[in-house]
C-alpha cells in the first residue's frame, strides 16, 4: 500500500507540478510566445554574461523545447497503441502505477454494490472514533488547499490591478529632470542607453518601447522595476528581446 501511495503521488500530483513549473519557467526565461514567432531560440540566443546563471538559462532555452517534445510524444504514442488495442494503458504514468482504466459492466456493478463495505462491517469506538477523525482530516485538507489557491489567486490579481494602476495613473518622471544618471537617451540610435555603447543582444522594454542590451536592462529592471528611462514601473516579464535583421 505505501508504495502504491507513493507512486499516485509521484505521477498525480509530483510530475505534472514539476511539468507545469518547468513549462512557466521556461515562458519567462525564452522571452514568451512573440519571441520565439520571430526567430528560432535554440539557434540565436547570445547570452553576454557567462556565469554558471547564465549557462543553465542557455541551457533550459535549448534543451527544453526537446524534453517537452519527448514527454508529449511519449503520451501520444501511449494513446496510439491504446487505440489500437496494442496495450492496456492508455498513459505511461498508469502503466507505472499499474492501473487499468475501463468500463464495469452492469453485471460487475451489481455484484460490487452487494458486496459489504468497509463502513458496514461493525467497528470498536476507538476505530469509528479514529474514522471521524480522518475523514474530518480528509475534508478539512480538501478545504485547506482550496482555501490557499484563493488566496493565492486574489493576491495574483490584486498585484496584477495594483501594477496596472501605477503604470496609468503615476506619470512618468520627465526625462529632463530624472535623478538617475543613465536615464538620458544617448545620440546614436544604435546605443544602450544604460552603458552608452553599441546593443548587443537587444531587448526592449514592453512598458515603455525602448531598447537596451539584454543584460543592462533585464539587471537594472530586477533590480529598480522600473524602465530605465520613463520610470514607469516594470517587471523583467516585461523585457521581450529584438532580432534585427541584417
Amino acid at each position: 500500500p505505501r508504495k502504491s501511495i507513493a507512486t499516485s503521488l509521484l505521477c498525480n500530483v509530483i510530475i505534472p507540478y514539476l511539468k507545469s513549473k518547468f513549462d512557466e519557467l521556461y515562458e519567462r526565461v525564452s522571452g514568451g510566445n512573440a519571441t520565439r514567432l520571430l526567430q528560432g531560440l535554440t539557434s540565436n540566443v547570445e547570452m553576454d554574461d557567462q556565469g554558471p546563471r547564465a549557462r543553465l538559462k542557455s541551457a533550459l532555452i535549448r534543451l527544453y523545447p526537446f524534453l517537452s517534445s519527448a514527454y508529449d510524444l511519449v503520451h501520444f504514442a501511449y494513446n496510439l497503441l491504446y487505440l489500437f488495442e496494442r496495450t492496456q494503458y492508455y498513459s505511461p504514468l498508469l502503466q507505472i502505477q499499474r492501473l487499468l482504466v475501463r468500463r464495469l459492466s452492469l453485471k460487475e456493478m451489481q455484484v460490487t454494490m452487494r458486496q459489504p463495505g468497509p463502513r458496514d462491517l461493525p467497528k470498536s469506538k476507538f476505530w469509528r472514533v479514529l474514522s471521524s477523525v480522518l475523514t474530518g482530516f480528509k475534508y478539512g485538507l480538501i478545504v485547506g488547499v482550496f482555501a490557499f489557491k484563493a488566496i493565492e489567486y486574489y493576491y495574483r490579481v490584486e498585484n496584477y490591478s495594483l501594477r496596472k494602476s501605477n503604470a496609468i495613473l503615476k506619470p512618468p518622471e520627465p526625462i529632463g529632470q530624472s535623478q538617475n544618471a543613465d536615464a538620458g537617451l544617448p545620440r546614436s540610435k544604435d546605443d544602450c542607453p544604460l552603458c552608452r555603447k553599441k546593443r548587443t543582444n537587444p531587448a526592449a522594454c514592453t512598458t515603455s518601447g525602448f531598447a537596451y542590451c539584454y543584460r543592462c536592462v533585464f539587471e537594472y529592471v530586477e533590480k529598480h522595476s522600473r524602465c530605465p528611462v520613463t520610470m514607469i514601473p516594470s517587471t523583467t516579464s516585461d523585457i521581450r528581446r529584438i532580432y534585427e535583421s541584417q
